[in-house]
C-alpha cells in the first residue's frame, strides 16, 4: 500500500510503518492524560535538582545503570552515590 492519502486519510499501515504509535482502544484516556500529565511533573521536578542529582537520578532510573557502576564513573565511593540519590529522591518529594 501507498503513502497517498485515501479519502483524505493515511491508510493505517502506511502510518504504522512510519512508526507512529497508536493508542491503545482498549485504554482508558482519563489513565492516559494522568499518566502524561504525572510525567510531565516528574519531569518539572528533576530540572529543579543540581545537576549531579539530576545525573544519578537519569543514571539509575532511565539508563537503568547500578550504583556500583555509577561510583565507578565518577570515581567515588558506592556511598557517595547513595547519598546523592537519597538527598534527590527526597527533594523529589518535596516538589510533587
Amino acid at each position: 500500500m501507498t503513502g497517498k492519502k485515501q479519502g483524505g486519510i493515511f491508510p493505517l499501515e502506511y502510518l504504522l510503518s512510519k512508526g507512529v504509535e497508536l493508542v491503545d482502544p482498549n485504554g482508558d484516556c482519563l489513565d492516559i492524560v494522568i499518566k502524561k500529565e504525572s510525567e510531565e511533573e516528574l519531569h518539572n521536578a528533576i530540572v529543579l535538582l543540581p545537576v549531579k542529582q539530576q545525573e544519578i537520578i537519569e543514571k539509575v532510573y532511565f539508563d537503568q545503570k547500578s550504583i556500583v557502576e555509577i561510583a565507578n564513573e565518577n570515581g567515588v565511593k558506592r556511598s557517595s552515590i547513595y547519598e546523592r540519590l537519597e538527598w534527590a529522591i527526597n527533594k523529589l518529594k518535596k516538589y510533587l
